[in-house]
């Protein structure tokens, strides 16, 4: 089965300092993803999904908690110490639509694209790049 942000930690399987974590991320990915599947299956309306979680993905990954609506900061542990990285976080999450639509997810749930932020946070912090000043240890 495809499993979130496969793109990203197959590759990293292959390199040898990496394996360990990218193991375990992959364990990760598929376990949440499958949870996801069972409670969130997908609409068939491919045009609008895509422009509804486009939107949520913009208004959930916003740095700082928004007035209204869900937040990433609700799903990401230490949300605010990886926020100055939203723009990439935001970017590995909409990069995954597709792949979680044709899992069956529905992209358009709250949920769904929380734990996509989740998931995209501890690929990136893992097997990513660093670009914060926070984070200032360049590749791990």
């Amino acid at each position: 089965m495809s499993y979130l942000f496969q793109g990203a930690v197959e590759p990293a399987i292959e390199v040898e300092l990496m394996r360990g974590n990218a193991t375990y991320l992959k364990g990760l990915c598929e376990k949440k993803t499958r949870a996801l599947v069972a409670a969130h299956g997908r609409d068939f309306n491919a045009h609008d999904d895509y422009e509804f979680a486009n939107n949520l993905i913009r208004s959930m990954g916003a740095q700082f908690k928004p007035k209204a609506g869900g937040w990433a900061g609700e799903y990401v542990n230490n949300w605010r110490m990886v926020s100055s990285n939203a723009g990439i976080v935001r970017g590995m999450v909409a990069a995954e639509l597709h792949t979680a639509y044709k899992i069956g997810l529905d992209i358009r749930s709250e949920e769904v694209i929380g734990e996509m932020f989740d998931l995209a946070v501890q690929v990136w912090s893992t097997i990513g790049e660093y670009t914060g000043p926070s984070q200032n240890e360049g590749r791990r």
